[in-house]
């Protein structure tokens, strides 16, 4: 089964899954908003940057990613693709047909909202 652990990271908790076969991840909530990140330390530093005012959201790569997209609505999900290839590659032997197409993703930003009888949803994939 899963295995679970929490830590705290600026008195948030940060709780770890470990998952058999498959690896760890970590989550945390803070202000409204959910914290995913493959390891607690990962985790922590966002808790601890979102505390000091270094959002994410002041910086170009998740600005411009959001730009794609025709509302701002604040319900997002936004992955740093390019950087979790790198991550899984440097820990994991990727063939290379693989690595050569995946290698070139940037990130991922989804974002949706609701008014009366409509949900939409809009996604923008970045290429680096």
């Amino acid at each position: 089964g899963v295995e679970t652990s929490e830590t705290q990271a600026g008195g948030t908790t940060v709780v770890t899954l470990v998952l058999p076969d498959l690896g760890e991840v970590s989550y945390a909530f803070l202000d409204g908003a959910v914290i995913l990140g493959l390891t607690p330390d990962d985790v922590a530093l966002a808790v601890e940057a979102r505390q000091n005012g270094d959002t994410l959201g002041v910086t170009d790569v998740y600005r411009n990613t959001f730009a794609q997209s025709e509302r701002h609505a604040g319900n997002e999900l936004y992955v740093d693709v390019g950087s979790l290839v790198d991550s899984v590659a440097a820990g994991e032997e990727m063939p290379a047909d693989v690595r050569d197409v995946v290698g070139e993703l940037g990130t991922l930003g989804i974002n949706t909202w609701s008014e009366a009888d409509l949900v939409e949803f809009h996604a923008v994939l970045t290429v680096r």
